[in-house]
């Protein structure tokens, strides 16, 4: 089951006015790790959700202002699935999580998604998160970003990704 962090800090890099975070990752280490550098960065976590259904359950609950998910959940279905219905609900950045390299391409060409390939680096996980908080910064942007997600989303089933 999905737990919820309850830590907040002050970050001086922060830039949202909600700095709630959903994690989506089935994979406890790198879960950590995405939940510590949000922590850094001032965010409060929620997850990680390993499942569709616990992402739903968190993302719809806790109204996040940033997601960072995995691409193939534990129940072996989609993560774009899962965070599309939870934009429906919510506006948030997005950053997905992968480590299937050529998968990155297809999110790299679906629009402004965000990517980072598994294996990764804190910086590199701080890189995207400043990113996807510039993104956030207009709602032309955020609504890209919906259609980007809703579009992986249903272009791509959920099973033939592998973890």
């Amino acid at each position: 089951m999905a737990q919820a962090s309850s830590s907040l800090l002050a970050g001086p890099s922060c830039r949202l006015d909600n700095l709630r975070a959903l994690i989506i990752e089935d994979e406890a280490i790198i879960a950590a790790d995405i939940e510590l550098t949000l922590h850094d960065r001032g965010y409060m976590t929620v997850g990680p959700a390993r499942t569709h259904n616990e992402a739903l359950a968190l993302g719809v609950e806790a109204k996040p202002s940033i997601i960072i998910a995995d691409i193939v959940l534990s129940d072996g279905t989609s993560g774009f699935t899962a965070v599309d219905e939870i934009l429906k609900s919510t506006d948030a950045c997005v950053i997905f999580v992968t480590g299937d390299p050529d998968l990155a391409k297809v999110v790299e060409k679906a629009g402004p998604c965000l990517i980072v390939s598994k294996p990764f680096c804190p910086e590199t996980l701080e890189a995207a998160i400043t990113n996807a908080e510039k993104c956030s910064q207009t709602r032309q942007s955020m609504q890209e970003t919906k259609w980007a997600v809703h579009k992986l989303a249903h272009d791509q089933p959920d099973a033939p990704f592998s973890h």
